[in-house]
């Protein structure tokens, strides 16, 4: 009979062997014959009975077992002891789903084991506590843990144990929005890789998630062969998902490099795939970044990396390949107690929310939308005090007729003239985690990158935001807070604006743009201290950033500060925003420049809220309230904008689209503009269209690249005085454009445009099949549209088409038809360039708000990802997500053939 001194060395041998039964009966044993011989209890043993119970599921026993090594360690006054319980314990509680009770667990543990002085130990806690917290997809404090534990790793642990956790951090790291730093901890795995690891699972996982960070960052034809490894290393291990996971990382890759008939080919193997092996991937998971934007504009497409102004986009693909589970052993207990080579070769992806995979829902966060807990309200009984010069509460005025005064002659100066956002200096690099370090770094930056002329700014200025918006050429001119800007000023209300496209650089990394949007945003309420703050969201893609910036202002400015948002999508989200946002007080609906003055003298004078119309806002007790609509303004009697207002640098490479009019009388079913509107069209005096233009041309140097509303109609005597203004104008660049309906084209107003030097005009054609633009409601065939399009041939305008793929009544088969019109237009020299996008259901149309009445699944509630050219946001019973972006690729495939890969889109 062996005694308990030999036992376990026998039970580490079944450990090891993987014969679990054996080995819990021998350690079972060796702990009875410690007990019958009158010693006392051996809490490494009990250590190893955890492991046993663990490995053969018996999750309530190693709870049990666990707790009794705490308490063994206590009741001896061995804190290694105890060290040992609390990590044991959260074991435990991981494997029984208790994350929180886990977490806490391993955190107690690391604390202990450092105070004895155990680095090895406190690094196997520190990468317990990453497990925890990627369980219940926790990203960041995740991440943290493992950046704690990497010295430990580097210095302590084989290089195997390195890699796993350097490739699970990448994994991280990249669904963090972090691309450049995953590259750098994935070249670290790929240096330390032992040889023979070399073509292991490992191997390709740290292949694949090494692929998505080199995609994210435009390390390009880098991507392509660690993608193509990864691809192919799946495929013989017969692990099809994952094949295709990579497969159709090769696609996005291609179409990035204006290659489509390759981005074809590899998306069709995507489909195969799917089909013959029983899954579906999902559409929906791919992290936004601006490199979807900038590799497809013409002169990007085909140059193998996409460069912005000298510098990699940062840039987030759908999903992330797994990422390996690190197993950091511990010299602890015996042999036994540690885990065996087939579990350090297992492949675990990242968890996501409720213990999906990563691949099952690719993005762990949906981006920089952190929550905090309900502040207390600022509007006590419907009122908001605002700020003033002397901290003195303001006089009561009357509310004014929503019209706006002539201006006044005071100038305003901008508080936004600041440092600009440098495209190849993206800002400092951020220190490792570290509370302190990076506190003082983050100080550093709002000292470095704003300059705020105290003496020059008017007390108490009203602040207006407009998060980072990108065009085809620079970033794009905040209309929005620009018109609002130059109405508050004609009302004696000193604005200021704050266009952060101006000084964050959105295509540096993640974690770079977080903390200078963060510095920006902190400085300039604490600077100005403003007596409220505007937030423009003119774009549902931009509301989570929309969100994090509301949360910063509320975070600089306290709770007495007014925090307003409006634009379009929240119109039509402004019960879920206030809900979802304590840090918002009001939504402004609809249009914004006479609501929000209303609602500013109203706070003035700490009037009653329910007075003022086209508002949502929040009671005391939580309760959201929506005042009546207000009527629509004369926008002709709107203040010219001031220019003054934004900082003269960003003027100077801005991209601006002009407009003629607000609203749109048309019904396409697709579009909520005229929800937003109020079906009614208002046209701007044709002389303040083309003085803005020239204004810009001549000030500032840039160009109003074309005019972008949606009701300019050929056959109007407003279209001719347009055009004729604009022969007499030197503000028109060579490739001005146009966007008018297919059905309002006429000969003369064609002819007027070639008069004014215009020949390029957008439309939307929208689909080549008559079922699919009746379905959309368009009011015209394609057999009506054709001779409109055979005319701007003749008469030499260069014609831009927009299509939509995956609307409510289109499938493949009319898909196809949609391609063999694009196939005819470019082979008979019909149109110059195409833009087909995805099917949105944006909210504000009826698609959203009642979805299965058309057959459609929406796939994501991730505001982030809802661009068109992105991936789909929704599907239809007959109609895949993935056969939607097929037909998209086979588009832009026809239009690639005849174009080349440099007008992929326009």
């Amino acid at each position: 009979m062996m005694t308990h001194k030999e036992i376990p060395e026998q039970a580490a041998d079944a450990f090891f062997r993987q014969d679990y039964p054996q080995a819990l009966e021998l350690f079972l044993d060796a702990c009875s014959q410690r007990e019958e011989a009158g010693l006392p209890s051996d809490p490494m043993l009990c250590a190893n009975l955890v492991s046993c119970y663990l490995a053969l599921g018996r999750l309530e026993e190693a709870r049990t077992a666990s707790q009794r090594v705490l308490e063994i360690g206590r009741d001896q006054g061995d804190r290694r002891a105890e060290a040992i319980g609390w990590f044991s314990l959260g074991q435990a509680h991981l494997g029984l789903g208790n994350a929180a009770d886990a977490i806490a667990g391993f955190t107690r543990s690391i604390s202990l084991f450092q105070e004895i002085g155990d680095q090895r130990a406190a690094t196997s806690s520190a990468v317990a506590l990453g497990d925890a917290h990627r369980v219940v997809g926790d990203i960041e404090p995740a991440i943290h843990a493992y950046e704690k534990a990497l010295p430990g790793l580097r210095l302590l642990f084989e290089p195997i144990q390195l890699v796993h956790l350097l490739v699970t951090l990448g994994g991280l790291l990249y669904l963090q929005k972090n691309p450049h730093r995953a590259v750098e901890r994935l070249d670290e795995a790929r240096t330390a890789l032992p040889q023979e690891a070399q073509g292991s699972i490992l191997d390709i996982q740290l292949c694949g998630n090494r692929a998505l960070a080199l995609l994210a960052i435009g390390r390009l034809v880098d991507a392509e062969s660690d993608l193509l490894k990864a691809r192919a290393g799946y495929l013989a291990l017969g692990d099809y998902r994952f094949a295709a996971e990579q497969a159709a990382r090769l696609s996005d890759l291609y179409r990035y490099q204006g290659d489509l008939a390759r981005a074809v080919q590899f998306y069709q193997e995507v489909l195969e795939l799917e089909k013959t092996h029983g899954f579906q991937l999902s559409e929906a998971g791919m992290l936004f970044s601006p490199v979807v934007d900038v590799s497809l504009r013409p002169g990007h497409a085909g140059e193998g990396a996409v460069s912005l102004d000298g510098t990699s986009s940062a840039s987030g693909k759908r999903g992330t390949e797994p990422a390996a589970q690190p197993a950091p052993e511990s010299e602890l207990q015996p042999r036994a107690m540690d885990r065996p080579q087939h579990k350090a070769e297992s492949r675990v992806a990242p968890r996501t929310r409720e213990g999906a995979t990563a691949q099952e829902e690719e993005t762990l966060e949906p981006g920089p939308t952190p929550r905090t807990i309900d502040r207390a309200q600022a509007m006590a009984e419907s009122t908001v005090a605002l700020r003033t010069k002397e901290g003195t509460k303001p006089t009561a005025q009357p509310t004014p007729e929503p019209e706006p005064a002539p201006r006044s002659t005071g100038d305003a100066i901008p508080a936004a003239d600041l440092q600009p956002a440098s495209g190849p200096d993206p800002g400092p690099a951020l220190p490792e985690p570290g509370g302190e370090e990076q506190a003082s770094s983050v100080s550093q930056l709002s000292e470095a990158s704003l300059w705020l002329d105290a003496g020059r700014t008017a007390a108490h200025p009203v602040l207006l935001i407009a998060p980072p918006m990108h065009g085809h050429t620079g970033p794009l001119f905040p209309r929005a807070i620009a018109c609002l800007g130059s109405l508050l000023e004609a009302h004696d209300i000193p604005v200021e604006l704050l266009p952060l496209a101006h000084l964050v650089d959105v295509f540096a990394d993640r974690e770079q743009v977080r903390a200078r949007t963060a510095a920006t945003v902190s400085t300039a309420v604490r600077t100005l201290e403003p007596r409220a703050v505007g937030i423009s969201i003119p774009y549902t893609y931009l509301y989570p950033a929309g969100l994090e910036l509301a949360r910063l202002v509320r975070a600089a400015g306290g709770d007495d500060l007014p925090i307003v948002m409006g634009g379009p999508h929240v119109t039509f989200w402004d019960r879920e925003c206030l809900a979802e946002a304590p840090q918002v007080d009001v939504v402004v609906r609809g249009e914004g420049e006479w609501t929000f003055l209303h609602l500013l003298r109203t706070l003035e004078r700490r009037g009653d809220l329910a007075e003022v119309e086209g508002i949502t806002w929040r009671l005391p007790d939580g309760q959201s309230i929506r005042n009546r609509a207000r009527m629509l303004g004369d926008v002709s009697t709107l203040p010219p904008i001031d220019f003054d207002l934004l900082p003269e640098p960003f003027c100077r490479r801005m991209e601006v689209h002009a407009i003629t009019s607000r609203g749109c009388a048309h019904r396409c079913r697709f579009c909520h503009e005229r929800r937003f509107w109020g079906g009614k069209v208002r046209q701007l005096p044709v002389e303040r269209v083309v003085e803005e233009m020239e204004l810009i041309r001549t000030r500032f140097g840039d160009r109003v690249v074309g005019i972008d509303d949606s009701m300019l109609d050929m056959r109007t005597p407003y279209f001719h005085e347009l055009c004729r203004r604009l022969a007499a104008s030197s503000a028109r660049p060579e490739d001005f454009s146009l966007l008018s309906r297919i059905d309002t084209i006429t000969p003369e107003g064609l002819e007027a445009m070639r008069r004014a030097g215009v020949t390029v005009l957008m439309v939307g054609l929208e689909s080549g099949s008559n079922r699919v633009l009746q379905a959309m409601n368009k009011g015209y065939t394609i057999e009506q549209a054709m001779p409109s399009i055979r005319l701007c041939q003749e008469r030499g305008v260069q014609l831009y088409a927009f299509f939509i793929v995956g609307h409510p009544g289109d499938n493949p088969l009319e898909s196809a038809v949609t391609q063999d019109l694009v196939e005819t237009l470019f082979r008979e020299e019909l149109v110059h360039l195409v833009e087909p996008g995805m099917f949105t259901p944006y909210p504000g149309s009826a698609f959203y708000a009642n979805p299965s009445r058309f057959g459609l699944q929406i796939l994501t509630d991730d505001w982030e990802l809802w661009r068109r050219t992105n991936r789909p946001m929704c599907q239809l019973v007959d109609y895949p997500a993935g056969e939607i972006y097929l037909s998209f690729l086979r588009m832009l495939e026809v239009q690639a053939r005849y174009r080349g890969s440099r007008y992929v889109l326009i």
